[in-house]
């Protein structure tokens, strides 16, 4: 019989240890927001101080403002009672500064976020092939975009306040509507049947009815889609419904109109309406 070394067998223990699922996330601090950097690129990392390997993963995205940081903070709180992992991606401006759209003529911001999910995959043993997003204002423009290209990743989804949308009108090219106009690449499909299945909370303040220099403004988009971000959101949830109930696929969408709030990402009540729709089930309630 053939004899194998202690020294092989040592070496092979040592690379199942080093790769068990027990390892996962040991030399992370719990209970800290770290920033990282991947690629040349910065994101923030939360991971609750009792989770364990097989949880789950919220996404955060930013407006333009690009307070990755903030916004995460305001959800340390949630995601700490609801044992996830929390990811904020920083798409900074000098290389995605389309990311609302996905920045499909550069670097493309989607592709970004799966290579962190990747990374916080093998750092924290996370599930990470579905995870739960958050995005407001242009991160809710982002977020959903981002569904109607990628929505098996998704648990559930809530589309903070945009400025505008992309609505289900093939004959409007992208990123208006969903007709491939030369700035789409040729694997990109948007893929409205599948999004009207994932469970979808369009959030919005009461007051965030300004016109500012935040908002688009243009004839086009203020015809077909309101002339503020209230009217917008009630469009494009009333166009999903419609097309939902011609295709007979069950509504899973909801409008949430929040009193006494304005434009903000981090206001109190916009974070708690987003968070008792992503997590209905949570035993706080």
């Amino acid at each position: 019989m053939r004899r194998v070394s202690t020294g092989l067998v040592l070496v092979a223990l040592f690379i199942l240890v080093a790769a068990s699922p027990s390892s996962w996330g040991q030399e992370l601090p719990r209970g800290q927001l770290l920033r990282r950097e991947l690629a040349g690129e910065n994101y923030y990392l939360y991971v609750p101080a009792k989770f364990s390997p097989g949880g789950q993963v919220l996404v955060v995205v930013h407006g333009a403002s690009r307070t990755a940081e903030g916004y995460a903070r305001r959800w340390l709180e949630i995601v700490e009672r609801e044992n996830l992992v929390l990811v904020a991606p920083l798409f900074a401006r000098r290389t995605f500064p389309d990311y609302q759209r996905l920045n499909f003529q550069g670097p493309r911001a989607d592709v970004h976020l799966h290579a962190i999910l990747d990374e916080v995959e093998q750092l924290t043993g996370a599930l990470t092939q579905r995870f739960y997003l958050y995005g407001f204002s242009g991160g809710g423009q982002f977020s959903h975009r981002y569904a109607l290209v990628h929505p098996e990743r998704l648990v559930r989804v809530v589309v903070g306040a945009p400025g505008w949308w992309c609505l289900p009108d093939a004959t409007l090219d992208y990123p208006l509507g969903i007709k491939k106009s030369a700035m789409v690449p040729p694997e990109v499909e948007f893929r409205v049947d599948e999004l009207l299945q994932v469970p979808l909370a369009v959030v919005v303040g009461e007051h965030d009815t300004e016109r500012g220099r935040s908002l688009r403004q243009e004839t086009t988009i203020d015809r077909l889609q309101g002339r503020n971000r209230v009217e917008r959101g009630q469009r494009w949830f009333a166009l999903m419904r419609q097309l939902a109930e011609q295709k007979k696929i069950p509504y899973r969408f909801e409008l949430h109109i929040v009193a006494g709030a304005g434009h903000s990402g981090s206001h109190p009540a916009i974070v708690a309406r987003a968070a008792q729709f992503l997590f209905p089930t949570s035993s706080t309630k």
